[in-house]
């Protein structure tokens, strides 16, 4: 896979601001628990030092220093954005806020939420470290105001990130043969296979060790045919990652369930428990490869080319071996789907909110209604052109795609949708009750 480019601006930020008045303990530099960083940025006014971490607990610890050589009191701030440690969905970015009085020394050791020992040249990581005036900046003295005056110095404001173009004097990226590439090895913990389409990491302890060669098989395959179903090309690497359990794939990832894609990366659980089929989250990627939709016809066509192609693509959502047409027939039966303007406007399904256990199967039935009826080519330009919001002027103006694209509205469409379940044999209901 070719590197994702490690300046990606992510969307999600953690805002913490740190009230504790106990300052974190200041353990030796030569402690065997230190490990040394040694990274510095500098400019005329200022240089600034990652000296290194440790852990305190279950807590890690990043001590960084800062020397003002400038005439003003400056601000120092060290921006983390991550897209992952490992493979992290979760995007987070976090700045840590320290003010540096004229012709001083400041250090702290900041509670970090990062492993840096983690980081690796794919972690879709980037690090930066920014410099302003007090006396200049606009946005600092939000920050300044934002200290308790009875709460020690070193205590950090960790803020909103709101910089803006021209504010920032002095900024540095750390590239990665100075910082990325000395850390983390995953072929230290993992198998590393390559094939033409993957690049696929089997944890040493997971049961997909012993079957590889034979997934990765499978994988190829699923890629290739949902790929051409919906014409797209893609030459660059795509990462598959399969983890012994729930709480190892946690650990690295912070992430709870049997599997989840995001962007070019498949992480998943592979165990005597836990398999996942070879299609669903191979679609989320390449639908990821077209746009971003709405969480309806991500997966929906996810669960719908699941089962086209061969697997039991609700087994994992609570309908045990039932087919789309029996679980939608059964909840519509039972006046249990949803409207399909609530369902257009969910960014996710999967959560109690979203009711996955029906908005799953009504999703796919609903996607592939749209593609029996309309093609895969109509139904590629909904995936390029829907924009994936909860927002009701986005849910307006993909209301207004989608008559465009397709020739008739969301709420006709779904019409002719619920009308063709009546003609789904009673037998399938039947089957239905009985599971």
């Amino acid at each position: 896979m070719s590197k994702t480019p490690l300046y990606t601006v992510l969307a999600i930020a953690i805002l913490l601001v740190q009230k504790a008045a106990t300052p974190v303990p200041l353990i030796a530099q030569n402690d065997s628990a230190f490990r040394n960083l040694g990274i510095k940025a500098s400019s005329e006014d200022v240089t600034v030092e990652l000296v290194g971490t440790y852990y305190e607990g279950n807590a890690n610890h990043l001590r960084v220093k800062a020397h003002n050589h400038a005439e003003t009191s400056i601000m120092v701030a060290v921006d983390v954005r991550r897209g992952s440690t490992l493979w992290f969905p979760a995007a987070i970015q976090t700045q840590f806020c320290l003010p540096v009085d004229r012709g001083k020394h400041e250090a702290v050791d900041i509670p970090f939420p990062l492993d840096f020992w983690k980081f690796y040249p794919d972690s879709e990581t980037s690090l930066a470290v920014m410099v302003s005036s007090t006396q200049e900046r606009s946005g600092f003295p939000q920050v300044l105001r934002a200290y308790d005056p009875y709460i020690p110095r070193w205590n950090l404001c960790i803020r909103e990130p709101d910089f803006r173009p021209g504010e920032t004097v002095y900024q540095a990226r750390f590239p990665t043969d100075s910082l990325f590439d000395r850390f983390y090895d995953p072929e230290e913990h993992f198998h590393v296979h390559r094939s033409p389409s993957f690049d696929v990491y089997v944890h040493r302890r997971s049961l997909a060790r012993e079957y590889a060669e034979d997934i990765i098989r499978r994988r190829e395959c699923a890629f290739q045919q949902i790929t051409e179903l919906l014409g797209v090309e893609h030459h660059g690497r795509i990462r598959l990652v399969f983890y012994p359990d729930d709480e190892t794939k946690a650990e690295d990832t912070m992430h709870r369930g049997a599997g989840y894609a995001w962007r070019t990366n498949v992480v998943e659980i592979y165990s005597e428990e836990v398999k996942l089929d070879d299609f669903h989250e191979i679609a989320h990627v390449v639908v990821g490869l077209i746009g971003s939709p709405p969480a309806m016809l991500n997966e929906g066509f996810a669960v719908h080319i699941s089962e086209a192609l061969g697997a039991a693509a609700l087994e994992s959502f609570g309908h045990g071996g039932r087919t789309i047409d029996q679980a939608v027939k059964y909840l519509h039966a039972r006046g249990k789907l949803l409207p399909i303007g609530e369902s257009f406007g969910f960014t996710e399904i999967g959560s109690e909110a979203s009711r996955g256990a029906i908005s799953y199967p009504q999703a796919a039935s609903f996607t592939r209604f749209i593609i029996h009826s309309h093609g895969y080519g109509v139904f590629g330009r909904l995936l390029a052109e829907l924009r994936n919001s909860s927002e009701p002027e986005v849910i307006a103006q993909n209301k207004a795609v989608f008559r465009e694209i397709t020739g008739i509205s969301l709420q006709e469409q779904a019409d002719r949708w619920l009308e063709s379940l009546n003609a789904i044999q009673d037998h399938d209901l039947e089957a239905a009750l009985e599971t």
